[in-house]
């Protein structure tokens, strides 16, 4: 066997092996899409043994490792100790016997709007970017889950806690190496996705939604990597990066 032909042997069953590994990681229904979640009923042991787990596929482009064309020269040290600010809250307020009952009635209110947004988002575009009111078909732009991850707080905050779990399972899955679009929008991502990220687990301190910030952290880091140090609104170098690392 020629040396030419043992290599695309070997090229072959890279591949091969490659796609196996990719199945056996990103569960799908057989067309690309991730799973449509079912309501499970998620006990206390599991959520608490979730809080500290690393779940999903790990990243094969790490951004932490990608050469800086314009490294900063000194970093400002991050404040270890926090300041003693004066409380904003009126100490003078009083609650009415009133009050309380309209309060809560507003909040069921509040909730079951979010429900019935939240029910229609989970049968009808589950995972993607957003659900269009009108048609109830799925919007994709970056590809990234992007109303799922800023959703994540909500659903802390509602005390929906099994639909938070579903969410972050799918949180898990979502692939920032991956995008239909050349450029990625600097100020959306870091507002949107990072942002979203960031309230989720500093609600639930979840070590799996950590994990992912600091996967996207890395990541939107690279916008910085001008000569002033100022980010760039639309990043063009996204898929150039990845493709020079690979």
């Amino acid at each position: 066997m020629g040396r030419a032909r043992r290599q695309a042997l070997g090229a072959f069953f890279a591949v091969i092996l490659l796609l196996l590994t990719y199945r056996r990681y990103h569960p799908n229904d057989g067309q690309g899409h991730i799973t449509k979640p079912t309501a499970v009923a998620i006990s206390t042991q599991q959520q608490e043994s979730n809080q500290n787990s690393i779940a999903g596929p790990q990243s094969q482009f790490l951004w932490s490792h990608t050469p800086l064309r314009y490294p900063v020269v000194e970093i400002q040290q991050v404040p270890t100790e926090s300041r003693n600010l004066p409380k904003v809250q009126s100490i003078h307020s009083e609650t009415s016997h009133s009050q309380p009952s309209t309060q809560q009635a507003r909040r069921l209110v509040i909730k079951e709007t979010f429900e019935r947004s939240w029910r229609s988002y989970q049968s009808l575009a589950w995972a993607a970017d957003g659900l269009a009111p009108v048609s109830g078909s799925p919007i994709n732009g970056g590809g990234w889950s992007f109303k799922l991850l800023e959703t994540l707080d909500t659903l802390e905050i509602m005390e929906m806690y099994e639909d938070f779990e579903l969410a972050v399972a799918a949180v898990m899955q979502v692939n920032f190496e991956l995008t239909p679009s050349s450029e990625i929008n600097t100020h959306d991502t870091s507002m949107r996705l990072l942002g979203g990220l960031l309230a989720a687990y500093d609600l639930s301190n979840d070590g799996r939604i950590l994990a992912k910030c600091v996967e996207l952290g890395d990541m939107l880091y690279a916008a910085f990597d001008t000569p002033n140090r100022m980010p760039t609104i639309r990043d063009p170098k996204f898929e150039l990066a990845v493709e020079c690392a690979v």
